[in-house]
């Protein structure tokens, strides 16, 4: 009895309190950083602890709600903090009514510190926050995350060699010029977002990099008179491109991308003369591996008999998001020009009417000849949405017909009674693959 409570006590005994500091920091930073400051709760020990956490994320997005007591917070992890503790990474995220002196003083405190990581995310009454000096001069960032009200105005002397990551989310920049500027003061720069950014002048913007493998691309926002926006591709080592334009922008490729493996463009309009850029982009990537053509691109490449499509040796996964009358044209053509293509999606199906006023059969025409990728290797389909319009049957009719190497053709209905109906049709048809399954999903 005396041994089983003994056993019962150690049983009990506190034993991450008797770790030494340095693991319990350690076992800190682990934690979600606001569970990890709730933690001074559990141990008067602990309390002093915490303080010295490296990796800061502060949040008062909901507009002073937390006032006095989120400032008092920032102050003592930044403000007060010992000088000999580092900070890795800084997350500002503040809303409302803030001094922007006292931001300065944070991040300020942060550089004094050998901060890393930054992130801020500003939403303040009082208008823009312009970022201060010395960050441009630091050389020390490899990760620089800047969302919502931020104003980039960079000065005429600023280095980032050790730069990695690079983000700017719906900020203001003084020009889109000055985007050319800060990308050539970053030599090792490997990520770059710019989405939905304001501009207050200027038209080039010049994307560019000679280390950068992954860029995010969305613009949509143009208001500088009648002169067109140019943007300007020069990243020989880019690996992933996600591309969207609003602006009807001239997009300029300076060498084809032959390091690329996923791009996902949302680029063109009906209008012919807008068609160019599209065709260009197309023309420089035809080394991707992994392909998204999103409604507004299959609807400039749809009809288009005087361009030919590149052929995609590389490609072995597309997917075509379409609208209700686009895709029924390219579709033969972009298999032909994918002779290795595994994997097709159509995440919207490919005819979205919902009435019969909106639909006209007649828009598939068999091709002539059959594409390589389906005799050979396309092996699953996937339908997002089928509505058993009569082109859609005839569509997916050809494909299991001539789909050969084909393994898994993947049905989404929206109703149960439109599902069965589908089903009885379709497990009818003629297959050319004996092992293909076909998996319907409500």
């Amino acid at each position: 009895m005396a041994s089983n409570t003994k056993q019962a006590k150690n049983s009990s005994a506190d034993r991450i309190s008797n770790l030494p500091d340095s693991l319990v920091i350690l076992i800190l930073s682990l934690l979600p950083f606001n569970l990890a400051v709730q933690t001074s709760l559990l141990s008067k020990r602990w309390r002093p602890l915490y303080l010295s956490l490296s990796n800061l994320r502060f949040s008062d997005s909901n507009g002073n709600k937390s006032g006095p007591q989120f400032i008092d917070s920032v102050d003592r992890f930044l403000v007060h903090r010992e000088n000999n503790l580092d900070v890795k990474e800084l997350g500002l995220n503040c809303a409302g009514d803030y001094d922007h002196t006292r931001v300065d003083m944070w991040i300020s405190q942060a550089l004094d510190h050998n901060v890393k990581c930054m992130s801020l995310e500003f939403r303040f009454n009082s208008g823009l926050y312009k970022l201060i000096p010395d960050m441009y001069t630091y050389e020390m960032f490899e990760v620089l995350r800047f969302k919502w009200q931020i104003l980039v105005d960079i000065p005429d002397d600023f280095y980032f060699s050790r730069l990695k990551v690079l983000e700017f989310c719906y900020v203001t920049f003084s020009s889109y010029e000055c985007v050319k500027e800060i990308l050539l003061e970053c030599p090792v720069l490997e990520d770059l977002v710019i989405k939905k950014c304001r501009w207050l002048s200027g038209h080039r913007l010049t994307v560019c990099g000679s280390e950068l493998r992954n860029l995010t691309l969305k613009c949509n926002e143009w208001s500088h008179g009648q002169k067109r926006l140019k943007i300007v591709i020069d990243t020989p080592e880019l690996e992933t491109l996600k591309i969207t334009d609003s602006t009807l922008a001239d997009i300029y490729v300076k060498d084809p991308l032959e390091n690329i493996i996923t791009a996902h463009i949302s680029v063109g309009v009906v209008r012919m003369q807008m068609r160019d850029s599209l065709f260009e982009l197309l023309d420089n990537i035809y080394d991707v591996e992994c392909l998204t053509l999103t409604d507004k691109a299959v609807g400039a490449l749809d009809g288009v008999s005087d361009y030919d499509l590149p052929i995609f040796h590389n490609l072995v996964k597309l997917v075509l998001r379409v609208d209700n009358w686009s895709c029924w044209e390219l579709l033969p053509n972009i298999l032909a020009s994918s002779p290795n293509l595994e994997s097709l999606l159509l995440p919207w199906g490919v005819d979205l009417a919902q009435t019969s006023e909106q639909y006209v059969c007649g828009l598939w025409r068999q091709p002539t000849v059959v594409p390589e990728c389906l005799s050979s290797h396309l092996q699953t389909i996937e339908f997002g949405s089928f509505s058993g319009t009569e082109d859609e049957f005839l569509l997916a009719e050809y494909l299991l017909m001539y789909g050969k190497a084909l393994r898994k053709v993947s049905i989404y209905c929206s109703e149960s009674k439109l599902e069965s109906r589908i089903r009885k049709k379709l497990l009818r048809f003629g297959r050319g693959s004996k092992s293909c399954k076909i998996d319907f999903i409500n």
